[in-house]
């Protein structure tokens, strides 16, 4: 889009894109002032270059790896200083190329922000870690935060895009347990923002959900609760329970139980050429399996045939890296979302849609899924009653959070993937729930593809709100014009 007040913007900041020269420079600057700097040619430069999906490893000229809040800001007014371009990189999870990587540029890895301290009602969680390893160091302390679900996932990106749990029907979205962001500005200002903090409480409210438009979150205040065994497992059935099991998943997204979360994958895989029905099922307290609730039963019945059920009282860290064992690593991946209302039919006509398309990709893709997950009204509320959040979500009712996933292994293939999935599958998709006045504007964060634009769904109000932090907070534009990846804030 022509936008000439951007451009006029770029020329008075003196800010223009970087050649590889221009790299090396800003590479040798951080390295002379800061160190903590690594290049191509240092042994630790790929382990720190590692990303969920292979075309998210990218070229940068040097990696710099803060240890500190200080130590970062120092390294962002140096960058900004001189009209750097830099990425971020978290827990590296984020798909698309570019999004938090860069080419010929520098890559700020907060790989070593790794702080995990409980205080009375509240632990502190540095950038640098990925779920799994926190939900060990809290149950150690017998206390627990509604992160995600797969122990593999950064914190940052996923509390910034929202985050949804397996604890959403309970505590909201991930998000909406934040209470406290420590942040370092494109300025190099560290500032903390917490929930009731009125001088900041506009650029609270635009973290939760809102990306990395305004800063670099080095620390996660979160509420916590009590530790408790929880039920969490995986189930899995035969291809031929898939339409009883559609009908049950969508029954149970109508009318979910808050303290219940079920995801439904199903997955084509071209090894085996079968589809693979594969529920993660969680429950926040005891579950006796001779009398599950009412959420649960119904998935254990045994009319369907259940062939492995890995489902017990364990801790949560357990049920996280359980579901993370089943996250392939090193192959290329798309991923997508819509949202639609929950109803009890329109599960069965999506998955038609999706059996019928994935046909194309038999012998080119190692799977591709289509999910579903369960959005509680009750998360929506939470959202607002813990001092609201970015995400703009509007519903009357429950939602269902329509995914796919495609995994392969050739650049090659990209494109036809990429038109298989998003051209067909999820084309297809969103017309017949759009004509059925289910399909709700909102996109997830992260789950989104290139061609969607979250931020824009999330509602005019909410874009006009974020355009205002983002003008306060980022005054020249440094997460906008020197961070070319992420998810940006439309500018009308």
């Amino acid at each position: 889009m022509w936008n000439p007040s951007a451009i006029l913007a770029l020329i008075a900041q003196g800010l223009s894109y970087r050649s590889s020269s221009d790299g090396e420079f800003c590479c040798s600057l951080l390295n002379d002032k800061l160190s903590s700097t690594i290049y191509p040619s240092s042994p630790s430069y790929n382990a720190s270059n590692i990303y969920f999906a292979n075309q998210a490893i990218l070229h940068p000229t040097c990696i710099h790896s803060p240890s500190s809040a200080s130590d970062l800001s120092r390294a962002i007014k140096l960058l900004s200083s001189r009209s750097c371009q830099f990425a971020i990189r978290g827990g590296g999870h984020y798909v698309p190329a570019g999004y938090a990587n860069i080419n010929n540029g520098v890559l700020i890895s907060l790989s070593l922000f790794k702080e995990v301290t409980v205080h009375p009602d509240y632990a502190r969680i540095g950038a640098g870690n990925y779920w799994g390893d926190v939900y060990k160091v809290l149950e150690s302390q017998n206390v627990m935060v509604a992160g995600a679900a797969v122990s593999t996932v950064g914190v940052p990106g996923f509390l910034l895009g929202g985050g949804m749990t397996l604890r959403s029907g309970e505590y909201g979205f991930g998000c909406d347990g934040v209470r406290g962001f420590q942040i370092v500005l494109g300025s190099g200002e560290i500032l903390y923002v917490a929930r009731g903090d009125k001088k900041h409480q506009e650029l609270f409210r635009a973290l939760k959900g809102g990306g990395s438009s305004f800063g670099v979150v080095a620390a996660f205040d979160m509420d916590i609760t009590p530790s408790v065994p929880v039920y969490g497992g995986t189930y899995i059935y035969p291809e031929s329970s898939i339409p009883r099991l559609l009908k049950l998943m969508a029954e149970y997204t109508v009318d979910p139980d808050p303290k219940s979360n079920v995801i439904a994958v199903f997955s084509y895989a071209t090894a085996t050429d079968t589809i693979l029905p594969a529920f993660i099922s969680f429950y926040d307290g005891h579950v006796d399996t001779t009398s599950p609730p009412a959420s649960v039963a119904p998935f254990l019945s045994s009319g369907l045939g259940m062939l492995i059920n890995t489902a017990v009282m364990r801790n949560t860290s357990q049920v996280s890296e359980e579901v993370g064992t089943s996250t392939d690593y090193g192959f290329r991946q798309l991923v997508t979302s819509i949202m639609i209302d929950a109803d009890d039919h329109t599960l069965s006509d999506l998955y038609d849609i999706y059996s019928q398309e994935f046909v194309a990709l038999k012998g080119i893709v190692k799977s591709v899924n289509l999910g579903c997950r369960s959005i509680p009204h009750s998360a929506i509320v939470m959202g607002k009653k813990m001092g609201g959040n970015s995400l703009g979500l509007e519903a009357k009712g429950n939602l269902q959070h329509i995914f796919w996933l495609a995994t392969w292994e050739s650049p090659s293939q990209d494109a036809f993937i990429e038109d298989v999935v998003i051209n067909r599958m999820v084309k297809r998709s969103s017309d017949l729930t759009r004509s059925r006045g289910l399909l709700n504007r909102f996109q997830y964060m992260n789950y989104a593809w290139t061609d969607q634009s979250p931020i824009e769904s999330y509602g005019l109000e909410s874009v006009r709100r974020l355009r205002k932090v983002k003008k306060e907070y980022d005054t020249d534009g440094v997460f906008t014009y020197l961070v070319k990846g992420g998810w940006k804030i439309p500018d009308r």
